[in-house]
Protein backbone atom coordinates (compact mmCIF):
# COMPACT_ATOMS: atom_id res chain seq x y z
CA UNK A 1 0.00 0.00 0.00
CA UNK A 2 1.75 2.99 -1.04
CA UNK A 3 0.54 6.42 1.23
CA UNK A 4 0.68 10.21 0.32
CA UNK A 5 0.78 12.86 2.97
CA UNK A 6 0.53 16.67 1.74
CA UNK A 7 0.04 19.47 4.03
CA UNK A 8 -1.71 22.31 1.75
CA UNK A 9 -3.19 25.00 3.50
CA UNK A 10 -5.92 25.71 0.77
CA UNK A 11 -7.96 23.21 2.56
CA UNK A 12 -10.43 23.57 4.76
CA UNK A 13 -10.72 20.62 5.84
CA UNK A 14 -8.75 17.39 5.81
CA UNK A 15 -9.36 15.32 2.59
CA UNK A 16 -8.50 11.25 2.39
CA UNK A 17 -8.64 10.06 -1.07
CA UNK A 18 -8.31 6.05 -1.55
CA UNK A 19 -7.51 4.82 -5.22
CA UNK A 20 -7.44 0.86 -5.19
CA UNK A 21 -8.83 -2.12 -7.21
CA UNK A 22 -10.79 -3.58 -4.62
CA UNK A 23 -12.49 -3.47 -1.16
CA UNK A 24 -10.17 -4.94 1.63
CA UNK A 25 -10.83 -5.08 5.42
CA UNK A 26 -7.41 -3.01 5.56
CA UNK A 27 -9.49 0.20 3.26
CA UNK A 28 -12.43 -0.37 5.37
CA UNK A 29 -10.79 -0.25 8.60
CA UNK A 30 -9.12 3.13 6.83
CA UNK A 31 -12.58 4.43 6.47
CA UNK A 32 -14.09 3.22 9.67
CA UNK A 33 -11.09 5.66 11.41
CA UNK A 34 -11.82 8.27 8.86
CA UNK A 35 -15.52 8.57 9.36
CA UNK A 36 -15.33 7.88 13.32
CA UNK A 37 -13.32 11.49 13.43
CA UNK A 38 -16.47 13.31 12.52
CA UNK A 39 -17.76 12.06 15.73
CA UNK A 40 -16.20 13.64 18.87
CA UNK A 41 -17.00 10.75 21.78
CA UNK A 42 -15.73 11.54 24.71
CA UNK A 43 -15.00 9.09 27.59
CA UNK A 44 -18.08 8.31 29.52
CA UNK A 45 -17.35 8.61 33.79
CA UNK A 46 -19.76 7.22 36.14
CA UNK A 47 -20.05 8.19 39.84
CA UNK A 48 -19.83 6.25 43.14
CA UNK A 49 -20.21 8.34 45.77
CA UNK A 50 -17.35 11.07 45.80
CA UNK A 51 -15.46 8.84 43.19
CA UNK A 52 -15.78 9.22 39.55
CA UNK A 53 -14.65 6.20 37.46
CA UNK A 54 -14.12 5.64 33.73
CA UNK A 55 -16.37 3.40 32.40
CA UNK A 56 -15.18 0.60 30.02
CA UNK A 57 -17.49 -0.01 26.67
CA UNK A 58 -17.07 -3.89 27.24
CA UNK A 59 -17.25 -4.11 30.81
CA UNK A 60 -20.61 -2.58 30.26
CA UNK A 61 -23.75 -5.33 31.01
CA UNK A 62 -26.82 -3.03 30.96
CA UNK A 63 -27.97 0.92 31.27
CA UNK A 64 -30.72 1.27 33.18
CA UNK A 65 -33.14 4.56 34.96
CA UNK A 66 -34.47 4.66 38.36
CA UNK A 67 -36.31 7.35 40.22
CA UNK A 68 -34.81 10.05 37.61
CA UNK A 69 -30.92 8.40 37.96
CA UNK A 70 -29.35 6.48 35.14
CA UNK A 71 -27.32 3.89 36.10
CA UNK A 72 -24.95 1.61 34.83
CA UNK A 73 -24.37 -1.75 35.72
CA UNK A 74 -20.83 -3.29 34.97
CA UNK A 75 -18.74 -6.53 35.46
CA UNK A 76 -17.99 -5.13 39.50
CA UNK A 77 -20.50 -2.59 40.32
CA UNK A 78 -23.22 -0.26 39.58
CA UNK A 79 -22.31 3.24 38.65
CA UNK A 80 -24.72 6.82 38.13
CA UNK A 81 -24.38 8.19 34.78
CA UNK A 82 -24.93 11.72 34.62
CA UNK A 83 -26.13 11.01 30.69
CA UNK A 84 -29.79 10.18 29.64
CA UNK A 85 -30.90 6.60 27.82
CA UNK A 86 -31.59 7.92 24.50
CA UNK A 87 -28.24 9.54 24.15
CA UNK A 88 -26.60 6.48 25.56
CA UNK A 89 -28.65 4.44 22.49
CA UNK A 90 -27.26 6.80 20.18
CA UNK A 91 -23.69 6.22 21.70
CA UNK A 92 -23.79 2.68 21.76
CA UNK A 93 -25.84 1.11 18.93
CA UNK A 94 -24.69 -2.26 19.83
CA UNK A 95 -26.72 -2.11 22.86
CA UNK A 96 -30.71 -3.26 22.83
CA UNK A 97 -33.57 -1.51 24.32
CA UNK A 98 -35.45 -3.72 26.28
CA UNK A 99 -38.37 -1.01 27.75
CA UNK A 100 -38.32 2.76 28.14
CA UNK A 101 -36.05 2.62 31.25
CA UNK A 102 -33.57 0.03 29.99
CA UNK A 103 -30.62 -1.05 27.64
CA UNK A 104 -28.69 -4.33 27.63
CA UNK A 105 -25.78 -5.50 26.14
CA UNK A 106 -26.26 -8.85 24.41
CA UNK A 107 -23.08 -10.27 24.82
CA UNK A 108 -23.86 -10.69 28.43
CA UNK A 109 -27.24 -12.41 28.13
CA UNK A 110 -26.85 -15.73 29.97
CA UNK A 111 -30.55 -17.35 29.04
CA UNK A 112 -33.47 -15.96 28.42
CA UNK A 113 -37.05 -17.08 30.30
CA UNK A 114 -40.79 -17.19 28.21
CA UNK A 115 -44.02 -15.66 30.92
CA UNK A 116 -47.19 -16.38 30.34
CA UNK A 117 -47.66 -12.27 30.47
CA UNK A 118 -45.83 -12.25 26.73
CA UNK A 119 -42.41 -10.70 28.49
CA UNK A 120 -38.97 -12.00 28.07
CA UNK A 121 -37.04 -12.55 31.49
CA UNK A 122 -33.56 -11.70 30.61
CA UNK A 123 -31.23 -13.48 32.78
CA UNK A 124 -26.73 -12.12 32.90
CA UNK A 125 -24.01 -13.93 33.98
CA UNK A 126 -23.47 -12.12 36.59
CA UNK A 127 -26.99 -13.02 38.27
CA UNK A 128 -29.03 -9.87 37.75
CA UNK A 129 -32.16 -10.29 35.47
CA UNK A 130 -34.35 -8.00 33.73
CA UNK A 131 -37.60 -7.82 31.90
CA UNK A 132 -38.37 -6.66 28.49
CA UNK A 133 -41.32 -4.73 27.90
CA UNK A 134 -43.86 -5.43 25.00
CA UNK A 135 -43.68 -2.54 23.68
CA UNK A 136 -40.00 -3.60 22.51
CA UNK A 137 -40.64 -7.38 22.43
CA UNK A 138 -40.28 -7.56 18.47
CA UNK A 139 -37.11 -5.33 17.98
CA UNK A 140 -35.43 -7.68 20.74
CA UNK A 141 -36.43 -10.55 19.17
CA UNK A 142 -35.05 -9.15 15.77
CA UNK A 143 -31.96 -7.94 17.25
CA UNK A 144 -31.02 -11.37 18.48
CA UNK A 145 -32.13 -13.34 15.37
CA UNK A 146 -35.07 -15.11 16.97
Amino acid sequence: MKVTFKIDSSYDEALVEIYASQMTEQIQAIIDICSEGNKQVSALFGYIGERIVPIQEEKIIRFYSQEKKTYCELEDETVIIKEVLYKLEERYSQLIRISNSEMINPDYIKNLELSLTGTIKVNFKNGTCSHTSRRYMKEFKRRLGL
